[in-house]
């Protein structure tokens, strides 16, 4: 199964941050820094305009409920 096959490898964060968790302020600079994209920026505008963005952050990223509250509180700064 896919399933199976993908845990044998490691995620995206663990491999250009070399931790895990990564910190919410270290993963919300990895787009910009390492791709030279604007997704996190948007994804910024868009905490700070929605209450409740840390359920769009969850689906999205498909981080935990947790970890998506930690990011959109350091992407509203």
């Amino acid at each position: 199964m896919v399933t199976n096959y993908v845990k044998g490898f490691e995620t995206v964060s663990q491999v250009l941050l070399k931790q895990s968790p990564p910190e919410p302020k270290a993963y919300a600079a990895l787009g910009p820094k390492t791709f030279g994209s604007s997704f996190f920026e948007g994804l910024s505008d868009f905490c700070k305009q929605e209450q409740g963005a840390e359920h769009y952050v969850h689906r999205v990223l498909g981080v935990s409920l947790a970890d998506a509250k930690a990011l959109s509180v350091e992407l509203k700064k």
